[in-house]
Parts: structure tokens; sequence; C-alpha cells
């Protein structure tokens, strides 16, 4: 699973992006408090949600100074989503491992 940095999708440019999970990582500083930039966000947010990407977004202050409590986020958010898609697979195809769904969770320490 690769995670790109400065990821091209439609007229917007991502912070992080990972095509496997459709994920999105967005690091916002303080200009992003701003009323017309929040706007211009929440529309970027609803154009990615729209084309089936999951938008995760932290503030730069946040990374800095609770870095755990970010990739625990991040962490919760991917093992959901391989939850699903394992669903998904199983549902389909009779197995979760098809796409190594089962190998990531056993990596991460899930299911133990």
């Amino acid at each position: 699973m690769k995670i790109f940095r400065q990821y091209s999708i439609g007229p917007y440019i991502l912070d992080f992006y990972c095509p496997d999970l459709r994920v999105a990582i967005e690091l916002d500083g303080g200009q992003h408090n701003q009323s017309e930039i929040r706007d211009y966000d929440k529309a970027r947010s609803d154009y990615l949600k729209a084309h089936g990407v999951e938008v995760l977004r932290f503030w730069n202050h946040e990374v800095l100074t609770n870095r755990e409590g970010v990739l625990k986020k991040i962490e919760e958010v991917t093992l959901a989503i391989h939850a699903d898609s394992a669903e998904v697979l199983k549902a389909v195809h009779g197995d979760g491992n098809a796409l190594g769904i089962a190998a990531c969770r056993q990596e991460s320490g899930e299911g133990e």
C-alpha cells in the first residue's frame, strides 16, 4: 500500500493520498480557519467524497503536539476501510484474503 504526497484528483492537489484505500490526509495551517478558506475546503471535501475519497483533516498544530493521536485516528479509519473491504470481498469471493486484507490486519495487530 502506497501513500503519495501532493497527489492530484480532479482540480485539487491533496497533501497525502492512498489510492488503495481512497483516503486523503490534509494538514491545515491557521489560514484554513478563515471563512473563505473554510468554504473552499468544504467544497473540496464534498467533491472528493462525491468521488469516493474519504478525507481526514488535521491541524498542523495537532500533528506537532499530538502525533500519536493523529496516527491513531488514521489507523482507525484505515482499519475500518480494510474491514469493510474484507466483508465485501468475503461476500463476493468467499474469502477476505483476496487482496491481502487479512495480512494488513495481522501486520497492524488487529484480530489478535
